[in-house]
């Protein structure tokens, strides 16, 4: 038969092991991890934005200077580069 002693040994050695409630309660919680998920989804989001901005611009920059090097090109007889 068990004694106080041994069932006081066996929950001390239970808890060491094994995950109680009070372990638990210093993890964090679903609701927690997306509440500081929240300002780097937006700040990823704004990096997008700024990405597509200055893609759009340099592209715009880029299309005439296309232009002027073809005709260049043509102009001096080499061959085309693209």
């Amino acid at each position: 038969m068990l004694t106080k002693n041994d069932r006081k040994q066996l929950i001390a050695d239970f808890k060491e092991v094994f995950v109680t409630k009070d372990d638990l309660q210093s993890l964090a919680t679903k609701d927690d991890l997306k509440k500081e998920l929240r300002p780097i989804k937006k700040d990823i989001r704004q990096i997008q934005k700024d990405i597509n901005s200055a893609l759009a611009y340099t592209d715009e920059e880029i299309k005439p200077l296309k232009n002027r090097v073809k005709r260049v090109e043509s102009h001096l007889g080499f061959p085309p580069t693209s």
